[in-house]
């Protein structure tokens, strides 16, 4: 006994240390799904409750990407978010325990959606429109389907009927199937589009991620002194990962004594990012013979920065210094160096993606300002443009992978 109780706590911990990780995340999605009052208005589906949702796949979606946690927050705060919005702000009406009934379905159905989905990780070496990623799309579109459709619809229309707004429990059986018949639509057009443009927009990010650190490995030339009798080659940053903030990276390079002279050198690294050592020394180098170094370092911030290298001859006695080198004893080499912001989490595609939406939303609250509610005008006229847009934007994208794929080759 003990031990399920330990491992309820546990779970229990983690679900809310993820849920304080990740508010902003939850909150922000939260505001694009109460978009659905503003902009699309409020259109009640049977017995003067539920309404259509055309935007019910933005927390499936959510789900989907980030997990239960998330998704049932944004979903369940969303959709009461969405009540104060029509009620509260639209209205002048107060919040009634329906509302709270519509944000237990709305938490617990994008949960489900989350327990149910299949993780949608993409990475760069993915290709988004393989059979295995197909069968991703299609899994979370049902999971979605069981968790904002049926789940949702279950506790809304039998939560009603139990808080005494339905008259009898067919009533909430039949309300039950008609806010799960309605999601359900919506997420079937919806659910396998929308995760194609997410998961393209993360990989596209990601290859753009990658092609750019590659520039964080090269270091350009600011000063370099002239007729030095030494020379510094080859400096880069060694490893797959470039030069990342808040992330050690290694300095590779060759100093050179061109001198008539065996000499040791002194190396201090001085820029404003963290450098490990700070000083080092080079073996004793016959002339023109050279001796491979290290430094480590760690960017505090991303951007553009310079690094000092001043290289010293070291020996004995100064004499032997003053007159190999005319009594330049020290040489400045400054370089320029680039870093690159750490690859953030997948938050960036989504809200993108979702913010096209907003812009959508805008553009059909004007056509209802204009023609009436979208109910009065000829839904199947409407699909069918929609269609044919669809179609030809999809042929498009095919045309340009055909010609990307034959510049290529």
């Amino acid at each position: 006994m003990s031990e399920i109780t330990d491992f309820i706590m546990d779970k229990s911990r983690n679900a809310v240390t993820e849920a304080f990780k990740n508010w902003k995340i939850a909150a922000i999605l939260a505001l694009f799904y109460s978009l659905n009052a503003l902009f699309l208005g409020k259109t009640e589906i049977f017995a003067g409750h539920g309404d259509i949702r055309v935007f019910i796949f933005i927390p499936a979606l959510t789900a989907v990407w980030f997990g239960p946690i998330i998704g049932g927050l944004a979903a369940g705060f969303g959709n009461l978010l969405l009540d104060i919005i029509d009620n509260i702000v639209l209205k002048g009406e107060p919040l009634e325990i329906s509302h709270l009934v519509g944000f237990i379905g709305n938490l617990v159905g994008a949960y489900m959606v989350g327990i149910l989905r299949e993780p949608l990780d993409v990475s760069r070496e993915d290709n988004i429109f393989a059979t295995r990623f197909f069968i991703k799309y299609i899994k979370n579109t049902v999971a979605s389907i069981i968790g904002m459709g049926v789940t949702t619809g279950e506790i809304i229309g039998l939560g009603l009927y139990a808080a005494g707004y339905l008259p009898d429990i067919s009533t909430g059986f039949t309300l039950a199937w008609k806010i799960a018949e309605i999601n359900s639509v919506f997420l079937v057009i919806a659910m396998v589009p929308v995760q194609i443009f997410v998961a393209a927009f993360e990989k596209h990010r990601i290859n753009t991620y990658y092609r750019q650190i590659d520039a964080t490995r090269r270091f350009a030339p600011v000063l370099v002194p002239e007729n030095a009798p030494i020379r510094l080659t080859n400096l880069h940053i060694i490893g797959s990962e470039g030069l990342v903030q808040e992330k050690w990276g290694v300095i590779k390079f060759n100093i050179t004594n061109l001198t008539d002279t065996p000499m040791q050198y002194r190396i201090e690294a001085n820029c404003d990012d963290k450098v490990s050592p700070t000083v080092d020394y080079t073996m004793k180098l016959d002339p023109n013979n050279s001796d491979e170094k290290y430094l480590k370092i760690y960017p505090f911030d991303d951007g553009i920065r310079e690094i000092d290298l001043y290289i010293k001859p070291w020996a004995k006695t100064y004499q032997k210094i003053s007159e190999t080198f005319n009594g330049n004893i020290t040489y400045h080499f400054k370089y320029k160096y680039r870093v690159m912001a750490p690859l953030s989490d997948k938050f960036q595609g989504l809200v993108s993606f979702i913010t096209m939406l907003a812009f959508v939303g805008v553009i059909i609250s004007a056509l209802q300002s204009a023609f009436g509610s979208i109910s009065q005008v000829k839904l199947t006229y409407i699909l069918a443009a929609l269609g044919i847009v669809a179609i030809e934007v999809l042929l498009i994208f095919l045309y340009y992978r055909h010609l990307k794929k034959k510049v290529e080759a």
